[in-house]
């Protein structure tokens, strides 16, 4: 995938210098945020009535919490962070805000200047960075503006490795140019300044660890056939494995990348461990990972990583596994480790609740296509069939189940049938994610050899995946419209019932 002897050296040089820096003080300490604020001049028949906050984690890579706008313009957003990080505010426009834990922030956003797509729409009523937000959104608008910018994903696509190179040269110079020429123009909090620099570094570490594969994957080509320079990566060797002072969108965004690149090296190690768990070894499997991550990075940025694998692996509904390879003193951070124990309690309390109430469970053994469809339509006859192949770890799978729930209550009193075929998971987790989440329909658990075979006949590669069966049993759609595009399924399904 990757050939760049040098900066690996050069990455691994720096996480043996940095691996006598674990002894250090908790860097993070929870805290509630609030934000709150009045829209000005609100009329909800014209304006969006609901206002959101967009941030990253580094368990999830993004978080979005929404809230309604009363009738009288006011809104109010509260949650917990342990991260003095980068946020955006969505009403109709983006406000970039940064946020500290404890922070309790009260703003006023005109309507009228929304329209015109003013950055000066918001006012800063009480926020302890207000003058540090008011720049940094200034700054915003000015790197928008810039070509390097604009050109970002075009670059990423056309540019051979050594091009790239030059152009994140540049652009690192002509975004260094505007901060220093911005700072130079406003008195500048020190705070303001931290934050410009984690931006210039950081988003430029992300890009450049980006194109080790977006570049492939924008020109459809194998990962393997991009040769890289190897120096491509030597840049790396000065991030800080304890940084923890900011977190900009960028920074937050580099370590997600980073988390993906350190289990690279060396480059077929992913691929050994993807083979392994499909053979069943899950232990093996991340155990391999979690040696590659310990071998490739330390301090901080080792606990995150590894706090963030285990956390996927409960998020997975894999307790056993989890139980089974889980070392907690391996973290010294207080969050993390807290954070990883409530999500083990919550998953416990979750695999015990069996009671799927209205959804119907059922069965089939055929591996065979044709008996299976046959078994299924069976069940089911004079009925439009619409299948969807899901599972509880799929987040997308998950994001679609409540416009699922409306496309049930919709064909309620009609002859249509709502078939959801779970795959790759266990059996204790599709039966506590059915009754956790109340879904109804019918439910089949399907082997691995079932998956196989029916991802292969209905022609896809990963889920969610949607199919439609029209009242005489034969698969008129192999691949039907997602719930979530409400108003095309809902005609699509109508137009079959229509037929005898």
């Amino acid at each position: 995938m990757i050939k760049n002897t040098q900066s690996l050296i050069l990455f691994l040089l720096v996480v043996l210098f940095q691996a006598c820096q674990n002894n250090q003080p908790a860097a993070f300490e929870e805290k509630p945020v609030v934000i709150a604020g009045k829209i000005t001049n609100y009329n909800p028949a014209e304006h969006p009535q609901t206002i959101s906050v967009i941030r990253r984690d580094f368990f999830e890579i993004e978080k979005k919490m929404v809230a309604e706008i009363d009738t009288l313009g006011n809104f109010k957003i509260k949650y917990p962070t342990y991260i003095f990080q980068e946020v955006y505010l969505k009403y109709g426009s983006f406000i970039t805000l940064a946020i500290e834990p404890g922070d309790s922030l009260y703003l006023e956003l005109d309507s009228k200047l929304l329209k015109d797509d003013n950055i000066d729409f918001v006012d800063f009523v009480h926020d302890p960075h207000a003058e540090t937000n008011k720049l940094l959104n200034k700054l915003t608008s000015v790197i928008g503006e810039s070509s390097y910018f604009k050109e970002a994903q075009e670059v990423m696509k056309k540019m051979s490795p050594s091009e790239f190179m030059a152009f994140e040269i540049a652009k690192k110079e002509a975004y260094s140019k505007i901060i220093t020429e911005f700072k130079e123009k406003n008195s500048a909090p020190a705070a303001f300044n931290m934050i410009a620099e984690d931006f210039l570094k950081y988003h430029i570490w992300e890009d450049i660890l980006r194109y080790r594969w977006y570049h492939p994957y924008l020109n459809d080509i194998s990962e393997d056939s991009l040769h890289l320079p190897d120096d491509f990566f030597s840049s790396l060797s000065n991030y800080d494995m304890n940084d923890h002072q900011y977190f900009s969108f960028p920074h937050m965004g580099f370590m997600h990348e980073l988390s993906m690149y350190v289990a690279e090296q060396p480059k077929d190690s992913l691929l050994r461990a993807r083979e392994l768990y499909a053979k069943g070894k899950e232990v093996e499997s991340v155990l391999l990972m979690n040696s590659l991550t310990e071998m490739h990075s330390s301090g901080l940025t080792f606990e995150i990583f590894y706090s963030t694998y285990n956390y996927q692996i409960l998020k997975g509904h894999m307790l056993s596994l989890f139980e089974e390879i889980y070392d907690s003193t391996k973290i010294t951070e207080p969050v993390l480790k807290k954070i990883i124990n409530q999500e083990h309690k919550k998953l416990i309390a979750f695999l015990n609740n069996k009671d799927t109430g209205n959804a119907n469970l059922s069965s089939i053994k055929s591996t065979e296509v044709a008996e299976f469809m046959s078994e299924l339509v069976a069940s089911y006859k004079n009925k439009v069939i619409y299948i969807d192949f899901w599972a509880p770890w799929c987040s997308p799978c998950m994001a679609e189940m409540p416009h699922s729930t409306e496309l049930q209550k919709y064909f309620e009193s009609k002859d249509v049938v709502f078939l959801f075929l779970a795959n790759r998971c266990t059996e204790e987790s599709w039966k506590s994610t059915i009754a956790n989440f109340k879904f109804t329909g019918e439910h089949v658990l399907l082997s691995d050899k079932q998956f196989e075979i029916l991802s292969g006949y209905f022609n896809f590669n990963g889920i969610p995946h949607y199919a439609l069966i029209d009242k005489n049993g034969r698969i008129v759609m192999k691949d039907a419209p997602r719930p979530s595009n409400q108003e095309k399924t809902i005609k699509t399904i109508e137009n079959y019932l229509a037929i005898e």
